[in-house]
């Protein structure tokens, strides 16, 4: 006589279902926010060593948006507003804004400092068209005045709660804040 009746198993799997309904779009928003934040916190810290390189070495550091021929990734970042590629930080020993020779030879002026692909789902969008910032020897980037990266879940877009925007000033300080907002 021990066990369960069916209808007590059936009422047991209704609850179960029921609260597996309520949680799974929090959940989903959950992941969206980590992936999000994830990204977030690499760009923040990719300006900051972009920065932090360029006074180190009396400037000509930059941070560049990989293209499409670099990651293997076709229709993510077809503009120069478009970042969801990644991106890769460089010394530009020439200053032409593009990173010349074998970037992974230590011996190469212009060798990569850090490269980072996006691999997890969220788009990156520049405030205004750029394909890179370089540092000077300050630490400050020039030829921006304020610009923005508004940071998204594919799918979702900037109407998600996970939406993030980085506001990156001249001087090279970050400001990040919740939703797609004007820097």
């Amino acid at each position: 006589m021990r066990g369960f009746t069916l209808i007590e198993a059936l009422v047991s799997l209704a609850i179960v279902a029921v609260l597996a309904a309520v949680a799974a779009p929090a959940f989903r928003t959950m992941t969206e926010r980590m992936a999000v934040s994830s990204v977030v916190d690499e760009m923040v810290a990719s300006v900051n060593l972009t920065r932090n390189a360029a006074i180190g070495n009396n400037g000509n550091v930059v941070i560049r948006k990989l293209t499409e021929a670099e990651t293997g990734l076709t229709g993510l970042c077809t503009t120069t507003q478009n970042w969801s590629c990644g991106w890769r930080v460089f010394w530009d020993q020439n200053t032409n804004g593009v990173q010349d020779g074998d970037a992974n030879n230590i011996a190469n002026p212009e060798r990569t400092l850090y490269n980072f692909n996006i691999t997890n789902n969220v788009v990156v969008m520049r405030s205004v068209n750029g394909a890179n910032m370089t540092a000077n020897r300050w630490g400050q980037l020039a030829g921006i005045n304020a610009v923005g990266y508004t940071l998204s879940p594919r799918g979702t877009g900037v109407g998600s709660p996970a939406t993030t925007t980085i506001c990156v000033n001249s001087g090279g300080r970050t400001r990040v804040l919740q939703g797609a907002v004007a820097c």
